[in-house]
């Protein structure tokens, strides 16, 4: 399995269709962001040394926000 796979498998849900047809399986949104989230949190702290506070505040307080909003491009 791979890496993406592992690490999106907490948000994969599995629902059946309305006719009872068959079951169709999808990713929960709000988890996908979560995940997300976490991990440009994760590579910001690799690439943004602890002694650049004004990138970090920035990235926190700006980036994150529009990413939350849906505006980040």
């Amino acid at each position: 399995m791979s890496e993406v796979k592992k690490l999106l498998l907490p948000a994969l849900r599995q629902y059946q269709h309305n006719d009872c047809s068959g079951l169709v399986a999808g990713y929960e949104k709000e988890e996908v962001e979560r995940i997300v989230g976490e991990l440009i949190t994760k590579i910001a702290d690799k690439l943004i040394m602890p002694h650049e506070r004004q990138k970090r505040e920035w990235f926190d307080a700006v980036f994150l926000k529009q990413l939350n909003e849906g505006e980040a491009a």
